[in-house]
């Protein structure tokens, strides 16, 4: 379900979503929605304030999230379901 190099990320997601039951999307939606955010929060630190993480650390941090955000109930653990 990666994407291709020349896919842009709104048509990748859409085309994704699609190949996955119905129950899994929400969660799979809420995983790509943090995934873009900490990306994005990434590049701002590299660019505004020249500082960088690893990407280990980077792929720790978006897991930790997404437990944060299951805690909260705003994302559906699906092994719950």
């Amino acid at each position: 379900m990666t994407p291709d190099r020349d896919a842009n990320l709104i048509s990748w997601w859409l085309a994704a979503r699609k190949r996955l039951v119905k129950d899994a999307r929400k969660f799979f939606d809420s995983l790509v929605a943090l995934t873009a955010w900490r990306l994005w929060n990434e590049r701002n630190a590299r660019i505004f304030r020249a500082q960088s993480t690893q990407a280990a650390a980077l792929a720790d941090s978006i897991s930790d999230g997404l437990r944060e955000w299951m805690r909260a109930g705003l994302v559906s653990n699906l092994e719950n379901e």
